[in-house]
This record gives C-alpha cells, sequence and structure tokens, in this order.
C-alpha cells in the first residue's frame, strides 16, 4: 500500500493537532482545509500558512475565516479584539514565476543524466557550466534579469543538438581530456566544461535572477497589489475596521536577501507599497529563520516583521501579540522553500513517500533509542534494508549488534512519545546475558566470611 504522506513545515501531527482546535471554522472550512493539505503540493503549502496564522490570530482574539461582508470577494480572516479589528488576506509567496522563466533546474538536471549516461559507458567525469543572462535595470525594460535560456521543450533545438553531441563523442573518444563547449545562439548562451574525474555534475553559475531592481516590478509587490485588489471588493467594512495582507514564504528568496548595487530589498519595496495604497494598512511578512537555543544548537522558528503605514498603540500592540502567539506553535520542522522542494520531488518518479523518520539515535552503555516507524515499516516490508539504513544509522545498529553478539537479554522494550514530531522513539535495554543466545556459566558466587 502506498503511503502519500508527505511531511509540511510542522510535523503531521502537529498539522493534525491545528485541525483538530479549529473551533473558528465550520465543517466545511475544514474538510476544504483537510483537502488542500492532503495535495502535497502548493496548494497544501498555502492552507498550512493559512492554518498557522488563523490559529496564532485564533489565541488572543474572535476570528472569522471566509466572512461574507457584502462584496464579491472574501477574504481569509476578520479579526476582532478589544484591541483592533481587521480584515485580512493570508499570500504564500513563491519564485515559481521567476524559476518557469529560468529553467535552470531543468538544464542541471539534463546535464546530470548525460554525465550519468556517460558514467554508465565507463567514462568518468561531470560538467561545469554557466548560463549567460539579460540583467535587469531599474530605470528601463527590462525591470527583471533574465537568463539566456529556452524552455526546457527546446532544449534538443538550442542546447542539445548535432554540436552538443560531437561534443559527446569527443569526449567518449579521450575521456580524461578535460572538453568545453558553447551553445550561444539567440535562444540560449549556455558554456559547458567537462572535467575528467569522479562525480557527476559540478558546478553551476549563473546571474541571479530572483533579485528585485526596483520596488515594483517584483513578485513581493505583486502579491501586495493583488491583494489590495481583492481588499477592495469584499464589501462594507465597520468604520474602525483595518485592513492588512499576510505574506508567507512559499519558497521566495527575495523575503530573506540583502540589497546590493542596483537591487532593492524586501524592506523597500512593502514601504513603497505602503505609501501609494490607500487600502492597506499593515503588512505582515511570517517566515521561518534559525534561532539559536543554546551553544551549538540552533532550531528553526516562526518569524513576524511588520510594517504599517502609522504607528499607533494598538498596532504596535498587535505587531508584539502576533510574534508571541507564533512561538506558541508547534516548532516548525523545515522552512518553505525545503517544504515546497519536497512536494516537487513528490511529483516525480518515486511513489512510495513518507513522512520524516527520527532522525536522531540516543544511545547509552545498556540501551539504544531508534526510530519507531522505521522499524515497524522494515519488519513489516514497506522499506528495504538500505532505505531502513538511511533512517537508522549503522554505528547504532552496530551497537545492537554488538550487545547481542556479547549474549546479552533484552530486559525490556519500550516507547517514547514525541508528538510534536512525526516518528516515536524504540527504546531497547539490555540487561544480563541470555542463556538463549550465549554459554552456560557459573551463577554470581558472593565472597564468604
Amino acid at each position: 500500500m502506498e503511503c502519500y504522506a508527505r511531511p509540511g513545515m510542522l510535523a503531521r501531527r502537529s498539522i493534525q493537532s491545528l485541525i483538530d482546535g479549529a473551533s473558528y471554522l465550520n465543517p466545511e472550512q475544514i474538510d476544504r482545509f483537510v483537502q488542500h493539505l492532503n495535495r502535497n503540493n502548493r496548494d497544501s503549502i498555502d492552507a498550512e500558512w493559512e492554518l498557522i496564522i488563523l490559529t496564532a490570530l485564533a489565541s488572543f482574539g474572535t476570528v472569522q475565516h471566509e466572512p461574507d461582508l457584502g462584496g464579491t470577494a472574501r477574504l481569509d480572516v476578520r479579526f476582532q479584539s478589544p484591541l483592533v479589528t481587521f480584515v485580512a488576506d493570508v499570500r504564500a509567496v513563491s519564485d515559481e514565476t521567476y524559476d518557469r522563466e529560468n529553467p535552470v533546474d531543468h538544464l542541471r538536471q539534463e546535464l546530470a543524466r548525460y554525465a550519468a549516461q556517460l558514467s554508465g559507458e565507463g567514462f568518468q567525469g561531470g560538467f561545469n557550466f554557466n548560463v549567460g543572462g539579460q540583467y535587469g535595470n531599474a530605470r528601463k525594460r527590462p525591470y527583471k534579469t533574465k537568463l539566456v535560456l529556452p524552455q526546457p521543450h527546446e532544449f534538443r533545438q538550442y542546447i542539445f543538438n548535432a554540436g552538443f553531441h560531437a561534443f559527446l563523442n569527443a569526449i567518449r573518444s579521450d575521456p580524461l581530456q578535460a572538453r568545453h563547449h558553447v551553445a550561444n545562439n539567440d535562444r540560449a548562451s549556455v558554456s559547458m566544461v567537462w572535467i575528467p574525474g569522479p562525480g557527476g555534475m559540478r558546478s553551476v553559475t549563473h546571474p541571479a535572477y530572483k533579485v528585485a531592481h526596483d520596488t515594483e516590478h517584483n513578485v513581493i509587490y505583486k502579491a501586495l497589489r493583488d491583494k489590495s485588489d481583492q481588499i477592495k471588493r469584499v464589501g462594507d467594512r465597520d468604520p474602525d475596521e483595518l485592513a492588512g495582507i499576510i505574506l508567507c514564504d512559499g519558497g521566495c528568496d527575495l523575503l530573506r536577501m540583502v540589497s546590493g548595487v542596483g537591487t532593492v530589498s524586501l524592506d523597500q519595496i512593502v514601504k513603497a507599497f505602503l505609501r501609494r495604497t490607500r487600502t492597506v494598512t499593515f503588512v505582515f511578512v511570517v517566515d521561518t529563520h534559525y534561532r539559536s537555543w543554546g551553544p551549538g544548537s540552533r532550531k528553526l522558528a516562526f518569524e513576524a516583521r511588520f510594517w504599517a503605514k502609522q504607528r499607533t498603540k494598538a498596532l504596535e500592540t498587535l505587531r508584539d501579540k502576533v510574534s508571541e502567539a507564533l512561538q506558541g506553535l508547534p516548532v516548525p520542522v523545515r522552512s518553505g522553500l525545503n517544504t515546497m522542494n519536497h512536494y516537487e520531488w513528490a511529483t516525480g518518479s518515486d511513489k512510495r513517500l513518507y513522512s520524516d523518520y527520527k532522525g536522531d539515535v540516543s544511545m547509552s552503555s545498556h540501551s539504544v533509542e531508534i526510530s519507531l516507524r522505521a522499524t515497524i515499516e522494515y519488519l513489516a516490508g514497506r522499506i528495504d534494508r538500505t532505505e531502513y539504513e538511511h533512517a537508522v544509522p549503522t554505528d547504532w545498529l552496530a551497537q545492537l549488534r554488538r550487545s547481542l553478539d556479547l549474549g546479552k537479554r533484552v530486559s525490556s522494550v519500550s516507547i517514547t512519545k514525541h508528538p510534536d514530531r512525526d516518528d516515536d522513539g524504540l527504546v531497547v535495554t539490555f540487561g544480563e546475558p541470555d542463556p538463549a543466545m550465549s554459554p552456560f556459566r557459573a551463577p554470581t558466587r558472593k565472597d564468604s566470611t
């Protein structure tokens, strides 16, 4: 039986606990959330972010999801409290459009496939490659940096054509010699080098195409503008009801990118939007980042950054309350970008999909704690030995073997619960030698006095 249990930003058990506690949702809304979360694609991360934000807000106020205010559009949240009342919409922003326009990852995969093909023929080596680009300019078009690459269905015509296959044949004729090939035409600017030796793909260089060169022509500003237009269509709001936008990380580099020469930052983009809008009062950006939890220990945590058209006591308190509520949620296990990478991997050829196994293993001289779910799935034949040893390191399995080789008895087997993770610990404790597994021995004698 296949298991489509993909992990999200939170452990799946944590996501389920948010669903179970969502008293602010009606049954139909819960059903829709469940359907989206089970799709294992971009819909899932959008739904997970909405659930995270709604849960955080519900912890210190009254939340309505998709209220009907009489207009042609509905928003994700209407929040009411003695502190402040507002409507807002949640949007997970991503670099999906940039990646679709600049398919360098597809090119990397294709070159890796050719390197694997050569390896299968006995020729060891890999490719370095560089892609040229047309740089964006804030003062004139193009506003965005664009790689000189065709779409993947055109690769064979413009990159992997007769010239490239002559390049491959030259490699086959003398695989120990480094070779250079260029695909340079009106649709492609790709320079590649064959490097002999162990390994497949080596390095990839190209202009940074996800940066913003001006405050308006970028994915962040577009998301803010789209949501502002949506807020205008919701209908009649109360006179003192504010309007906000909550942007979340669906795999967007610009949320963490530092501006440089010729580029602008997230802070500049949001401030420019708030200066121009008459509809939106505040913007939250919520994503994950690593926090230090002591010497040598870092864990992911949610972080909220806040911008407002004016500084008021109510808005500053709202900022603090949201930040505090996010810290009260379960700890995220991966970032939005890593979550999207997992979902994209799930659409590949490997359809036997599982959520995370317990990665850390604890061990003492008498016991070892390993992944319970991986062990059960291995015993049941759902995963093979290779997959099992990815979940349970061979060093710890060797410790189990040593204890058995010494003839030790398994004195107890217990389970350590980890409700905030997607796996529990199987604890095996060893005691005195077991005659079923070791030579007979004389009983331990007490010295006579």
